[in-house]
């Protein structure tokens, strides 16, 4: 991580018959400006400085609350903070920053603190809040300042599901987006129609998804399979984003956030926000469906070469059940994976990506150097089931 320099100026004053102030340089590291709201480098910052500049991050935070013009205050704020990152400074610069229409700076600040980052903590990835567990105002600030933003990918949806997803109460939640005065659902049906949605209990959903009409209705927008079935590298960049973008003044409700409960990862997590799409299906004789779809997991914004994408095969029993799945392909920051499929057989080629930067692969900056052949992986289908093959 690059560092900054704050100068600390030590007055020394030595009693002689003439009186004479030496100047102390003390080279203090500093998170770069760009990188306040990374959680990665957020994070390594913290572990390995500590406490240890907690003094002078305080004389910034004395000025940041004494100061009276905002601009000035957000300085002094992320001065604080960039010496010594806490909760509570975040918590107090998005006060800020939310009152004073500065969306983009609140949105950034709670989203570091209510979002769950994918860090590696002693040579293992684990996911964490890097501040401890959010409070339910953490994310009822996160949404409000991603609805206030100007930005295109802060829909309402997007936000209540990566709020539950990172551990938000759901009852809470559903009563503050439907009683706050400044989110807007009485003009805006279709939105309002979509969030009742979302707060749909578990059983309901089941019973969507036990509805043979409503698989027939999700199913019936897969394209056929046509055999080999290829992805390779620029496939699997590929994504269709327009689903997830808000169209004014259309009543009809998207049943993507309903049919999105036939997939497997939102019967395992129902409080997931999924962005999928449908790729192709192949129908068997005993009637069962393997279905090929893809799921992006990163961020709106984010260059295809460095989105984490990945590509599934589910089996489903003609009435809509979840045989088996397998993921088949993928792109993410260490590894990507093509697949070719014919005569029931995956044939997985796995390969490991180099980047210039390993430590800050998202960086603007950075570039991949090279993809390097790493292993082949055959799976078989089986009666509905996939069997690595020897």
């Amino acid at each position: 991580m690059k560092k900054l320099y704050y100068l600390i100026f030590a007055i020394i004053f030595i009693v002689s018959c003439k009186s004479e102030i030496e100047k102390v340089e003390v080279e203090v590291p500093a998170i770069r400006a760009s990188k306040l709201f990374d959680a990665d480098s957020v994070y390594s910052y913290m572990i390995q400085n500590g406490d240890k500049y907690q003094h002078l991050a305080h004389s910034y935070l004395n000025k940041a609350k004494e100061e009276k013009d905002p601009e000035k205050a957000v300085w002094y704020f992320k001065r604080a903070i960039s010496l010594y990152p806490q909760v509570d400074s975040y918590r107090e610069l998005g006060a800020l920053c939310l009152k004073n229409k500065n969306y983009q700076d609140a949105y950034d600040c709670y989203r570091l603190i209510t979002h769950e980052a994918y860090l590696t903590i002693k040579g293992d990835y684990n996911s964490i809040h890097i501040f401890g567990k959010p409070s339910q105002e953490d994310f009822e600030n996160y949404i409000l300042s991603g609805y206030y933003s100007t930005t295109f990918y802060q829909d309402l949806n997007g936000l209540i599901y990566n709020s539950l997803e990172n551990g938000a109460d759901k009852m809470q939640l559903e009563q503050f987006i439907f009683s706050n005065s400044g989110i807007d659902l009485l003009t805006q049906p279709k939105l309002k129609k979509h969030i009742e949605l979302i707060f749909l209990e578990e059983e309901e959903l089941q019973k969507y998804t036990e509805n043979i009409e409503n698989f027939k209705t999700y199913i019936a927008d897969f394209k056929n399979l046509d055999e080999p079935f290829l992805l390779n590298f620029e496939d699997i960049q590929k994504f269709e984003y327009q689903a997830y973008q808000q169209e004014e003044g259309s009543e009809e409700v998207d049943l993507g956030y309903l049919e999105s409960n036939f997939l497997p990862q939102r019967k395992e997590n129902p409080n997931s926000y999924l962005k999928y799409n449908k790729v192709a299906k192949l129908v068997f004789p005993d009637s069962s469906i393997l279905a090929i779809y893809s799921l992006d997991s990163s961020d709106y914004g984010i260059e295809k070469l460095k989105r984490n994408i990945s590509f599934y095969a589910v089996v489903y029993s003609a009435s809509g059940q979840i045989i088996d799945y397998k993921k088949i392909a993928w792109q993410d920051n260490k590894t990507s994976a093509t697949v070719s499929y014919s005569n029931s057989s995956f044939e997985i080629s796995i390969y490991n990506r180099i980047w210039e930067k390993k430590e800050e692969v998202l960086s603007r900056d950075n570039e991949l150097k090279n993809i390097v052949f790493s292993k082949k992986v055959t799976f078989n289908l089986d009666k509905g089931k996939f069997n690595p093959k020897p």
